[in-house]
């Protein structure tokens, strides 16, 4: 994937919309890495240790606590990125459904790009309330059903 791809990718995801042109070229050009998975690979284990924001560039990947699917994420959407900032363990494990494209971020780029761009930090608060907003209503369904 060139540097122009990945800028234009990472200009449609919610956590980077409000940032400038020229912080993206350097975000995607000595920030973001690129990793390729397997389907079926195990990206993020329940209370394992994490330390990288994940988005999916190409492919799907599931949401599950152990045979439970939580949920599944697509092209542009974001995981990783709680236990990243909080450095506590992932509370859900994430596995590729298919073969994937990912791009990551560090935790230590994240904090160093949410202190140069306050774009960025509203976009990982926009993202966090997002999917707390989701979970709650996974939540309700349970209640009630």
């Amino acid at each position: 994937m060139i540097a122009l791809e990945k800028l234009l990718l990472l200009k449609t995801v919610t956590l980077f919309k409000q940032t400038p042109d020229d912080l993206l070229l350097h975000i995607v050009t000595s920030i973001v890495k690129e990793k390729r998975v397997n389907a079926g690979e195990l990206l993020l284990e329940k209370g394992g240790v994490n330390s990288t924001m994940y988005i999916v560039v190409s492919g799907r990947v599931k949401v599950h606590d152990g045979v439970r699917l939580i949920t599944e994420l697509a092209e542009r959407e974001i995981f990783g990125e709680l236990s990243a900032l909080t450095k506590d363990p992932p509370v859900t494990s994430v596995s590729a459904i298919t073969d994937c494209l990912l791009l990551t971020i560090s935790s230590a780029a994240l904090y160093e790009l949410m202190s140069f761009d306050e774009g960025i930090s509203k976009g990982i608060i926009q993202a966090l309330c997002k999917r707390t907003q989701s979970m709650s209503i996974q939540v309700q369904g349970l209640l009630q059903g």
